[in-house]
């Protein structure tokens, strides 16, 4: 049975009109069009987007906690620590301070972001010891100078004498990973189905 419309032409009854099927297709495809816009702009202002980890980590205070946890793990004991332990404490968090490890952090971070957004195949996380070696040894000496530990034969030359022993690297390795498979095979899949997605 067909129903007649204006001109005589007959369709199948109950279905609907070919302009109402195509508008909405149409409207279909636009809310899925919204949909992946708003979650591709969702994942540049997450996962792909360096600020959102800053935040995050600041958030989180992650230095302050990081530099707790570095002086609590030094210190747990004594050690036969050669320096008095409040010294060695107060040079250790000048030279760890808040400032530098929130630094590195940053550096870390946008070294990470580069690599899922597929800008870089090897991830190098490093961290530059250079600077807080530098401070270390200045508080060293300065502490000393200000104590008059002199007597205990704990002078500059000693402190020189100290640095050059601990031999600390000029860098610390966090991660080095040639390549996204030698993260090993999950995490390479993850990281190819996020590049993808971007």
């Amino acid at each position: 049975m067909t129903a007649t419309g204006a001109g005589g032409m007959g369709r199948p009854a109950g279905r609907p009109p070919r302009q109402a099927v195509i508008m909405t297709g149409l409207l279909i495809a636009l809310a899925l069009s919204g949909l992946i816009y708003q979650a591709g702009v969702a994942l540049e202002r997450t996962l792909f987007n360096a600020a959102f980890y800053r935040a995050l980590s600041a958030e989180l205070e992650l230095p302050a906690r990081g530099q707790a946890y570095l002086l609590e793990s030094l210190f747990r004991e004594e050690n036969g620590l050669v320096l008095p332990e409040s010294l060695l404490k107060r040079a250790v968090t000048a030279a760890v301070s808040r400032e530098w490890l929130q630094e590195q952090s940053d550096a870390m971070i946008g070294e990470f972001v580069a690599f899922i957004r597929g800008e870089r195949e090897r991830l190098l996380l490093a961290v530059d010891l250079r600077q807080p070696e530098a401070v270390l040894k200045r508080e060293l000496i300065r502490s000393l100078s200000r104590q008059h530990l002199e007597q205990l034969a704990l002078t500059e030359a000693f402190v020189e004498d100290f640095m050059e022993e601990l031999d600390l690297p000029d860098h610390l390795i966090v991660v080095d990973a040639a390549s996204p498979e030698s993260l090993g095979a999950e995490a390479a899949q993850a990281l190819r189905l996020i590049r993808r997605a971007r």
